[in-house]
């Protein structure tokens, strides 16, 4: 599926994005930096209820929606597939693209190049703790002007604005003693995982 990891990819540089971000209806617009997967899965019920694809039971449905542009595909419990739209679509992946990174995380150390539990570099944190939202890594989902950029469609904020705005250089807590939900922590896993590998994002996908 060339269309999503290309998006993915894309999302991947406004948040690490991971951009990554908190969940609320305040976040269902273009933001200026990462974004979730709530508003997108919200966005596009209507057009997916319109297109017969849902309300079966036992079937499993994706779909996503970009302007006029529909693309929804269905797996029923017999096993039988329906796609209606364009394959060739690309669209955002949101929060799913926490699950890419995770999913890069963890392969990389399998194989050895990436050590979970060990503190990153210059860092109280590890790369397992940054998965699990356990680093105390800060968020912007309270940050008054994000909401206020998000809503004038502003384009999104370059990462060191992002960072600085949310405080991203002071932790909520000390590593592994809390739990919070945090983008830019996923941001920081993603680039780490760069670094590792020696590729983007993409090219690991």
């Amino acid at each position: 599926m060339a269309g999503p990891a290309r998006c993915a990819d894309r999302r991947a540089c406004h948040r690490g994005l991971p951009p990554v971000p908190a969940t609320g209806a305040r976040h269902r617009g273009r933001p200026p930096g990462p974004a979730t997967g709530a508003g997108h899965r919200a966005g596009h019920r209507g057009p997916l209820a319109k297109s017969g694809l849902t309300g079966l039971r036992g079937a499993g449905c994706y779909g996503a929606m970009s302007a006029d542009r529909l693309h929804a595909a269905r797996i029923d419990r017999t096993g039988l597939s329906t796609v209606s739209g364009d394959p060739a679509a690309v669209f955002p992946w949101w929060s799913f693209t926490k699950t890419v990174i995770a999913a890069c995380a963890l392969r990389l150390a399998e194989d050895g190049l990436l050590d979970l539990d060990a503190p990153l570099p210059d860092q109280p944190y590890s790369m397992g703790q940054l998965l699990q939202h356990r680093a105390g890594v800060a968020n912007y989902g309270g940050i008054g002007a994000y909401h206020k950029a998000v809503a004038r469609g502003d384009p999104h904020w370059p990462r060191e604005r992002l960072l600085t705005e949310a405080g991203a250089d002071r932790l909520l807590f000390v590593p592994g003693m809390g739990w919070a939900y945090s983008n830019i922590g996923y941001l920081f896993a993603r680039e780490r995982i760069e670094t590792v590998s020696g590729r983007s994002l993409a090219r690991l996908v």
